[in-house]
């Protein structure tokens, strides 16, 4: 027997006795049984499923307490009844069961085999290997990657509050010496010994699909216990649950503001990102402006450095030029005055010192200095114009090198200006690249944040649809019967085990034999 159900059945112990129950003739119901009280119970309902997830057997056990004698009534159709613990009488009158007890602080347990009633859950189990779909009685003792699949499918059929008020446990034992590579996605699972403990939890009234996976060399399972709890948040945690869904009512409005608040700033991501981008093309153009500049500075530089020489040398000549004209016009002054005193000395006497033919040359020469003033005064005006040109030409000089020196000066500043905007375009253009992909990672935030808000909407429903605990109708079901009023209701599935092919041996038909307490409970998951 599963060590799982071992667990479970712990309880029961001390109840190891085997003892037969008589069923009381309706004509001495009144005389045996005392005063009739309502069964206050617990009840287990145990389905043993084949390998492949059929219902073979539905076997309830109840438990009633028994604190004072007397006649305790139970509801429920049965195929047959068998005690659990003690000898009892009972009797049976339609759906009614009055069991007549003694005081017992360790209450009374009865089981009663049922024939059809609606389960909460329907499961199907599916079995592959290597990918190759394989029925549950072909598969033991094969080889290869195995795959064990089983689905759990809310019974619309059964009653909606005993879907809507249970969780499940699915749990399998996977044998280490037989099997490696174990994996189930989304399962606990814990290490004992040698053997892995997979379990799966089931949500109420979900339809849901789990897998088990792994290597063997001979395929055997020891099949599935799927165990329920009535989910009473209310004794677990002491909150208002209309408190609960207002908070998340007021979560889901908040994320609406949230996803409003990230679309804008997604907006305005955008919106700067196409600024940089144009920030950084006119900081390219702006560069490449400025290095045409440069050229253009560097020839013009080179421009004013040739006419600076030019005007250097010009100056210099006129310099000179200017320098020859005064010598010049001091020559001729003499020349003039010399000329000048020689006739007013020599005249009286140039005709008896020379021929006549000479005198009349002379005389002739007298009368022509008048151009000597002439040709003084033009040079007078020749000399101060080169002195004129001279200084001009000085001063254009002077305006050159000083421009010369400012284009020296201006160069290495724009030199920095041009690196310092090409570190500018690379930093816009590294910037414009990332700036681009905010919106993208903004887009994401944005349908996470859209996510949050349907988990906190479908939640708001479930907490809406969901009472959170048990419903005031009536307390716990009873899947027995609507009459019964039980303190706690429980379904425990078991599936058939496929074991190792040189396990299996034919069945051999042995007398029946007086059984005990855990035999009997274990036969409700062998029939």
């Amino acid at each position: 027997m599963n060590r799982k159900i071992m667990a479970m059945v712990a309880v029961l112990i001390m109840l190891a006795l085997q003892l037969q129950v008589r069923a009381v003739p309706n004509g001495q119901m009144e005389n045996q049984f005392g005063a009739q009280i309502e069964a206050d119970k617990d009840e287990t309902v145990y389905i043993s499923l084949d390998s492949e997830g059929s219902v073979m057997e539905v076997n309830v056990v109840n438990r009633i307490k028994t604190p004072v004698d007397g006649t305790y009534i139970d509801y429920g159709v049965y195929e047959n009844i068998s005690s659990l613990s003690r000898e009892a009488l009972y009797k049976i009158q339609g759906d009614k069961i009055a069991w007549q007890l003694e005081r017992d602080s360790k209450g009374f347990y009865y089981q009663g085999n049922i024939k059809g009633g609606e389960l909460p859950f329907d499961f199907q189990i599916k079995y592959s290997i290597d990918d190759k779909r394989i029925s549950a009685s072909e598969i033991a003792g094969k080889k290869g990657r195995s795959k064990i699949e089983i689905e759990a499918i809310p019974n619309l059929k059964g009653n909606q509050r005993l879907r809507d008020k249970y969780f499940y446990q699915i749990q399998a034992e996977i044998d280490l010496d037989r099997c490696r590579n174990v994996q189930a996605a989304g399962a606990t699972s814990i290490m004992s010994g040698r053997t892995q403990n997979i379990g799966f939890m089931l949500m109420p009234n979900k339809r849901d699909h789990f897998e088990i996976s792994f290597d063997t060399e001979d395929f055997a399972f020891d099949g599935f216990t799927i165990t329920s709890m009535e989910f009473d948040i209310k004794n677990m945690i002491d909150f208002d649950p209309e408190e609960m869904k207002d908070g998340f009512q007021q979560l889901t409005h908040a994320s609406e503001r949230v996803i409003q608040g990230t679309g804008e700033l997604k907006l305005g991501m955008e919106g700067l990102a196409r600024g940089i981008k144009d920030l950084s093309s006119g900081g390219k153009k702006a560069k490449s402006g400025l290095d045409k500049f440069n050229d253009g500075l560097t020839d013009y530089s080179s421009g004013i450095s040739e006419l600076t020489r030019s005007a250097k040398r010009i100056n210099e000549e006129l310099e000179k030029l200017d320098q020859g004209g005064r010598v010049l016009n001091e020559g001729f002054a003499q020349l003039k005055s010399g000329i000048e005193l020689g006739f007013s000395k020599l005249g009286p006497i140039i005709p008896a010192l020379l021929p006549a033919e000479l005198t009349e040359m002379a005389n002739q020469l007298k009368q022509g200095t008048g151009w000597l003033a002439e040709y003084e005064e033009g040079l007078n005006k020749f000399t101060a114009g080169v002195s004129m040109l001279s200084a001009g030409m000085n001063e254009f000089y002077m305006g050159m090198l000083l421009l010369e020196r400012s284009g020296e000066m201006l160069a290495p500043g724009l030199g920095s200006i041009i690196e310092g905007m090409a570190v500018l375009t690379d930093g816009l253009t590294e910037a414009a690249g990332k700036v681009q992909i905010l919106p993208k990672e903004i887009a994401r935030l944005t349908d996470g944040q859209t996510k949050i808000k349907e988990g906190l909407e479908e939640t708001v429903k479930v907490v809406g649809d969901f009472d959170m605990g048990k419903s005031s109708e009536g307390g716990t079901l009873s899947f027995v019967s609507e009459k019964n009023n039980p303190r706690s209701l429980q379904f425990i599935y078991k599936t058939a085990e496929i074991a190792p092919k040189e396990q299996v041996r034919p069945e051999i038909i042995a007398k029946e034999e007086k059984k005990g307490f855990f035999k009997r409970l274990a036969d409700l998951f062998k029939r």
